[in-house]
């Protein structure tokens, strides 16, 4: 048997939350957004993913580009 969980919460940095899942209690589905394929981004980073497979990080403070990087082979 095999179930996708996802859950958001936030979790203190440096401290933890205890979470409980109930078996036959459906949750609330919210489909994924999909505005940029292969982008994460929050206030300090923009990540993308090359069609190598490697990633590319911009550093939005300093504008720094990073290309290539974890790349596998």
């Amino acid at each position: 048997m095999e179930f996708d969980i996802q859950i958001n919460q936030i979790v203190p940095s440096m401290g933890y939350r205890t979470l409980y899942i109930e078996a036959n209690q459906p949750g609330n589905v919210i489909a994924a957004k999909s505005d940029a394929e292969g982008i994460l981004e929050n206030a300090f980073w923009q990540i993308a993913l090359n069609e190598d497979g490697s990633l590319q990080l911009v550093d939005k403070d300093s504008g720094v580009r990073y290309d290539r990087v974890l790349q596998i082979g």
